[in-house]
């Protein structure tokens, strides 16, 4: 058991570490290739950013 808890710990440092870099950036869906994947998409409107929500965006624009 301890094997497993020491393991985590250098796990969770390491991600510390790695994350407190300035240029490590934080990303929205790690796997983008695999859009649903992410709590976060809606939010970070990540359909929109890909480009598959532009022909709405386009449509809406030219009525206006």
């Amino acid at each position: 058991m301890e094997a497993v808890i020491t393991s985590a710990y250098d796990g969770l440092i390491r991600l510390v570490t790695v994350f407190d870099l300035p240029d490590t950036p934080y990303l929205n869906n790690p796997r983008p290739d695999n859009l649903g994947y992410g709590e976060y998409d809606l939010l970070a409107r990540t359909k929109e950013w890909q480009g598959n929500d532009l022909g709405d965006v386009t449509k809406a624009e030219e009525t206006s």
